[in-house]
């Protein structure tokens, strides 16, 4: 079996999961950074798996643009979903804005991974959004899921 996993984030959390995710599968695992590469050949993989971070309530526009290219030819694979993102109260709000009714119905796992708030690899513009967010929100409830990470594993073994 051949799995794709194409992913994008900003500050390192979203790769962190597809690294720890392609670890926990089996088979020919191929995994890209959908903002530095374009993913061109979705046609040889069995299994796609899409990761993107959250911010704003809004998915990477690079994980969009590959979804509207191929969303004919996922229909016809074995597809996982997975969002990075730190709010939980929001992610089912982002899931159903992020993916299409159609290409979650179609996903045998679909999954939150949780997220980190590093804001030494933040610019100084998300700085300040999040400095206003910590006096707002309890930031503390963000973290990692790593169980939520082999959930979605376990849902691609052979």
């Amino acid at each position: 079996m051949k799995t794709l996993i194409v992913y994008a984030g900003k500050y390192g959390c979203t790769e962190s999961c597809a690294i720890n995710l392609e670890d926990k599968l089996q088979g020919d695992i191929t995994v890209v950074d959908a903002n530095k590469h374009k993913v061109l050949m979705v046609d040889f993989y069995d299994n796609i798996i899409i990761g993107s971070s959250v911010y704003v309530g809004q998915i990477n526009k690079k994980i969009k643009t590959f979804i509207a290219n191929n969303l004919n030819k996922l229909k016809s694979k074995k597809i996982g979903l997975f969002l990075c993102c730190g709010f939980m109260e929001k992610y089912e709000e982002t899931l159903n804005q992020a993916f299409s009714k159609e290409l979650l119905d179609n996903a045998v796992a679909v999954e939150c991974f949780g997220g980190e708030l590093n804001t030494e690899k933040m610019g100084f513009l998300h700085k300040k959004i999040c400095q206003v967010l910590e006096k707002d929100m309890d930031t503390s409830q963000i973290k990692m899921m790593p169980e939520n990470i082999q959930k979605l594993a376990d849902k691609f073994k052979v």
